[in-house]
């Protein structure tokens, strides 16, 4: 909760961002509606392509204005991602051709499929494939690239999909990273690299890969995005904008000069929430809602109440 009465400035400030935000929001939802209604009348079409496009470049504008705080990579964690990919690379890249040897018509499969999505005519991007009924968009998507690398025969098949999974190995330690100390994070990356399972299925050509690093990117931003905000929230108390509820073990990470914490004790804790905020005699408004917090605990657990 912020305290927007004490602060003009910042209200004013975030009413219009919110503004922006939510009109383009708006504009989204309809743009992507539009663009459903059209596909449901008469199928894809590029004008349905191009609205559902401008539905996905307005959702991005919200995000870029409800957050823009970018991650903050260290350089030597990208030259440590960047070694454990050349250090995988042989394990991954050599004699792909004849190791592990081809014994199952799976990849024969689709590679044709693969190549058929990627030069068919009239083939729905947004419906199913012929192979298993799986989305069409990412054999031709994989199609293109198997393309681009070479050609549609066994070996650049392969070498696409080992790539992919040279891939996973760096996305992976950026995940492990943000978990662990930066050598447990190698650690971790090197058994996923070693392990049999992952690095045999990337040998062969396959695309399996894909959403295993589809996966692995979507919970190192979650990660990303939820200590981000906690440290906004921080930053935002430690300046006097109100208060916020956050998890306890946050103090145990981060030391913001003037943030204390106190304890608000439950009978029987379940749970542990930190409540942070300035000094309550500042605002009334914080007052009260600590009041409220403390009268409340009893039916949460064990609460902390955070207070600068």
């Amino acid at each position: 909760m912020l305290d927007w009465a004490n602060r003009p400035a910042l209200r004013r400030a975030g009413d219009s961002r919110s503004a922006l935000a939510w009109g383009l929001l708006g504009a989204a939802a309809a743009l992507g509606v539009g663009s459903l209604l059209l596909y449901w009348r008469s199928g894809y079409s590029r004008s349905m392509l191009v609205l559902w496009l401008a539905a996905l470049v307005a959702l991005a504008a919200v995000f870029w204005i409800w957050n823009r705080a970018l991650p903050r990579i260290a350089r030597r964690d990208v030259l440590v991602a960047g070694g454990l990919v050349l250090g995988f690379a042989p394990l991954y890249l050599a004699a792909l051709y004849r190791w592990p040897v081809q014994v199952s018509s799976d990849e024969e499969q689709i590679v044709t499929a693969a190549r058929n999505a990627a030069h068919g005519q009239g083939i729905d991007p947004l419906g199913l494939s012929t192979y298993l009924n799986r989305p069409a968009l990412l054999l031709i998507g994989w199609g293109k690239l198997g393309e681009l690398l070479g050609g549609y025969d066994l070996f650049h098949m392969r070498l696409l999909h080992a790539l992919c999974g040279l891939l996973t190995l760096a996305a992976a330690y950026a995940l492990f990273r943000q978990l662990l100390p930066r050598w447990w994070a190698v650690f971790a990356s090197c058994v996923l690299g070693v392990s049999h399972s992952f690095l045999i299925i990337s040998r062969l050509a396959m695309r399996e890969n894909t959403a295993v690093l589809a996966e692995v990117l979507a919970l190192a931003l979650l990660i990303e995005t939820a200590e981000a905000k906690v440290e906004l929230a921080l930053l935002m108390v430690a300046g006097g904008a109100g208060v916020a509820l956050l998890p306890a073990s946050a103090a145990d990470h981060y030391s913001i000069q003037g943030v204390v914490f106190r304890p608000i004790e439950a009978p029987e804790p379940t749970t542990e929430i930190a409540l942070v905020s300035r000094d309550p005699s500042e605002s009334t408004t914080i007052a009260s809602f600590i009041r409220l917090a403390s009268t409340r605990a009893v039916t949460g657990g064990e609460l902390s109440a955070v207070a600068a």
